[in-house]
């Protein structure tokens, strides 16, 4: 999905766009985009974009646990940690997710000083070890 969000980018301004005239239509891969695009703004820090695609995916996909953590993220960069949890919380149990989403969970947790739950998170973070997301946490 990269390669196509890539092509959406205005070359000259860097602004990211996407032609939503057949919005309706989009299966759920295609609705992937919209957070793609999102975490594309999210890690150029420009948060007010990324609320915008992030939100645009929910509106289309209420209960998308996808979407759901990318909420939660943005609420964390925020500072905005207990409607973070709140967001990881609706995500439904079971459903397919980030192993991120524990590292926000412990994260936000650690800051409202919920130290019971940010430690179970964190030690469920570590059953993941070799994750691409740790990885990339051990880099930054």
């Amino acid at each position: 999905y990269r390669l196509k969000i890539i092509r959406l980018i205005e070359p000259d301004s860097g602004n990211i766009f996407i032609n939503n005239t057949n919005i309706n239509r989009l299966s759920g891969k295609e609705l992937r985009v919209f957070l793609l695009i999102g975490d594309i703004y999210f890690d150029r820090n420009q948060l007010e974009m990324t609320n915008k695609y992030y939100e645009t995916s929910l509106n289309l996909k209420p209960r998308n646990g996808s979407g759901l953590l990318s909420m939660a993220k943005l609420h964390y960069m925020r500072k905005k940690y207990f409607k973070s949890i709140v967001q990881i919380k609706s995500i439904a149990p079971g459903s397919e997710y980030d192993i991120s989403l524990h590292y926000y969970y412990a994260e936000c947790a650690c800051k409202l000083r919920d130290y019971k739950t940010a430690n179970e998170e964190y030690n469920t973070l570590l059953k993941y070890r070799n994750d691409k997301f740790i990885n990339k946490l051990r880099c930054s």
